[in-house]
């Protein structure tokens, strides 16, 4: 990657507009943080305005401290937002353009990721995507940044050091995967960074709730041709991260091909989605396909990814009743296609039009 020639077309790009919306999609992770907080800074270098806006709340601790710490502006998503102040948006650290919402004369202008590519409704101007040789999109950013060399504060260059550092380093699963380049972009930042917020962040325990959690994991898990899949029922939205870290730590401490945990997330009753976090160990397998298949906002990397479905449709008035549902419909559909050695390693035909099979 000629990371000379991405830093000047990323310029000339946000040159051309005035008020640039940064747009974290997924879940606020560290990693999607860190590189919006780093366009940000760009930006502003360049004297243009710009908003951080997350779609949706962050929901672990270690990632509250990260922006409470840092100083991390970001604005959260509600329905009064007004897209019309803004000429234009990019996207960081997600496989899709694509927004809800967004007034199609408002274009994406950059496109800024480490998963797969996938096709696209909405076309960026610009785009590096870099699935192969970078495991987080904080490691394109430092080297952007290098190579743009911006004169900033050292209060701020602290806090974008520390913010980058721990975007690399969880996407990397503390370097467990991870390739050359992320480990050049680490040493590049990590004399700036500020120890004290990472340490703080490194010392927050397993809550309550995960301790509970890890219960209802090994009392619904189902193995099944050495692959696990555990559904753990209702989620508040402000602890869907939950889901991630359970699948992190079952990969890690077992020999399972595939990981798959699920549960829904609730914000009401009637805002209801379906969640899941996979994991593997083999780097051949096409995660990013078999995703896929499930959800075609939903994506992965080599080793991991997840994909939401919205489940507001339903009109089931008992919970328990409906997560009995969701979770036996759910358990046989992945059984079923594990089933199928070849169709299991190939991703083809999974989960084929989720919700319809939830309407039969």
């Amino acid at each position: 990657m000629n990371f000379k020639e991405e830093a000047k077309n990323i310029v000339s790009i946000i040159s051309q507009f005035k008020n640039i919306l940064i747009v974290i999609k997924g879940s606020p992770d560290p990693d999607a943080i860190a590189s919006a907080f780093a366009l940000k800074i760009i930006c502003e270098h360049y004297k243009i305005h710009s908003t951080i806006l997350a779609y949706k709340t962050v929901s672990l601790k270690q990632n509250k401290i990260l922006i409470d710490k840092l100083k991390i502006p970001i604005v959260y998503w509600n329905e009064r937002f007004n897209y019309m102040d803004y000429d234009s948006y990019a996207i960081v650290d997600f496989q899709n353009t694509k927004i809800d919402n967004m007034p199609p004369s408002i274009p994406c202008i950059l496109h800024i990721d480490h998963h797969e590519i996938c096709k696209q409704e909405r076309e960026p101007k610009y785009s590096i995507i870099e699935p192969q040789n970078v495991s987080a999109t904080s490691t394109i950013f430092v080297f952007i940044l290098k190579e743009l060399s911006i004169n900033m504060s050292s209060n701020l260059s602290k806090r974008l050091s520390t913010a980058l550092v721990y975007g690399i380093v969880t996407d990397t699963d503390n370097f467990t995967h991870c390739n050359d380049i992320d480990k050049d972009a680490f040493k590049l930042i990590s004399e700036h960074r500020d120890n004290s917020v990472l340490k703080k962040i490194s010392k927050m325990g397993y809550s309550k709730l995960l301790t509970n959690i890890l219960k209802k994991v090994h009392e619904s898990k189902t193995v099944y041709k050495n692959c696990l899949i555990t559904g753990i029922g209702y989620i508040k939205h402000y602890n869907r991260d939950i889901i991630a870290i359970i699948a992190d730590g079952l990969i890690q401490d077992n020999t399972f091909d595939l990981v798959i945990v699920f549960a829904i997330i609730e914000e009401n009753y009637k805002n209801l989605t379906l969640d899941a976090s996979l994991r593997t160990k083999h780097k051949d397998f096409d995660l990013n396909g078999f995703i896929k298949e499930m959800a075609q906002d939903g994506g992965g990397r080599r080793y991991k990814g997840a994909y939401q479905l919205n489940l507001s449709y339903f009109d089931e008035n008992n919970k328990e009743t409906l997560w009995k549902y969701i979770y036996d419909t759910t358990l046989n559909r992945l059984m079923k296609k594990i089933d199928n050695k070849a169709i299991f390693f190939q991703t083809t035909g999974f989960f084929n039009n989720f919700k319809s099979l939830f309407q039969k």
